[in-house]
């Protein structure tokens, strides 16, 4: 959509992309912890959307107060729910998703796809992301949620919705129906797209 709005595009074909560290990881989770566990994987930057996150993070407070934000960096500012950590690498990701109801990908600017989706999902995690992340179109239905990226209420909402029931239903959907694709499935349908 973003390219069609630039280009009038001739023949073509969307083609999700993948790296050789995401493979098929996908378990059904138990939701038992009494503190939703939302985690962010992207920087502290305004274009990946860590301050819409926050902000919507203070109000969902103002609701609920059952839930922790990890990130992967040192806050600027601090806030009762946040959590940071160290960078991670990719040998970290099973226990860090390990440790992960829901990842939030709300990206402001126009993502062209967004791996940390991918990978969450790879995890059998549930995703909410903006609908300016291109990983909404691999996203299988009832996998995760996507918002309208300038609705701030909308992504309260949607958190403040979360439980268990609600995560198991996005669990099992991804365990059941989302395609993970690997290398090998992306050479394979490159090479049929292409010959």
């Amino acid at each position: 959509k973003v390219y069609e709005m630039v280009f009038e595009l001739p023949d073509n074909k969307v083609l999700g992309i993948t790296h050789s560290d995401i493979s098929d990881h996908r378990v059904l989770r138990q939701y038992t912890s009494d503190k939703l566990r939302i985690r962010y994987l992207g920087p502290q930057s305004k274009a990946k959307g860590y301050y819409a996150i926050k902000d919507a993070l203070d109000e969902l407070w103002k609701i609920r107060q059952d839930f922790v934000l990890d990130v992967h960096f040192t806050p600027t500012t601090s806030a009762p729910y946040l959590i940071g950590h160290d960078r991670y690498s990719y040998d970290q990701l099973e226990s860090i998703f390990n440790e992960t109801d829901i990842l939030v990908c709300p990206s402001i600017w126009f993502e062209t796809f967004g791996f940390t989706v991918l990978e969450a999902l790879s995890y059998g995690v549930p995703v909410i992301i903006s609908d300016h992340v291109g990983a909404r179109d691999v996203l299988g239905t009832d996998c995760g949620m996507v918002y309208k990226n300038d609705d701030l209420s909308s992504l309260v909402n949607l958190l403040r919705d979360l439980d268990g029931n609600k995560l198991t239903a996005m669990n099992k959907a991804i365990c059941d129906h989302q395609e993970i694709m690997t290398m090998k499935d992306l050479a394979e349908e490159t090479y049929k797209i292409y010959h």
